[in-house]
């Protein structure tokens, strides 16, 4: 359970976004374009969007950050080889061992994670 929108401050975070881009795509310098609101809808009252949140929002996230690495005793991969603490001949090159989930997309960090390990390996081969 992410327990995503448990805690009112990020409901109310969304909400002020909503309204902000609402008050975006109202400005006179938009008019020409002929701007319409799809989402949540013209229809639907500034106080009826906290419904309109809770009812529409999904995440969008990409798992990371589930085999900690670094050196403390609650880490499961060396930072320094990607080798796994405690087993022979086993690597972690992905998007797990990312401290932190990035803002962006993880595909370009878990290609630079790929590309050190694949590094790492060729140094222990030759």
């Amino acid at each position: 359970d992410l327990g995503a929108l448990s805690v009112q401050s990020d409901v109310d975070a969304l909400i002020a976004s909503v309204k902000e881009s609402r008050e975006v795509g109202r400005q006179e310098a938009l008019a020409e374009w002929g701007p319409v609101e799809i989402y949540p809808g013209a229809d639907v009252s500034d106080d009826d969007l906290e419904d309109y949140v809770r009812s529409s929002v999904v995440t969008y996230h990409h798992q990371v950050g589930t085999c900690k690495m670094g050196t403390d005793a609650l880490a499961v991969v060396s930072p320094h080889t990607l080798r796994v603490y405690g087993l022979q001949g086993l690597r972690v090159a992905d998007a797990s061992i990312m401290p932190l989930v990035p803002s962006g997309n993880t595909n370009a960090p878990t290609i630079m994670i790929a590309e050190r390990a694949a590094k790492f390996i060729l140094d222990d081969v030759n």
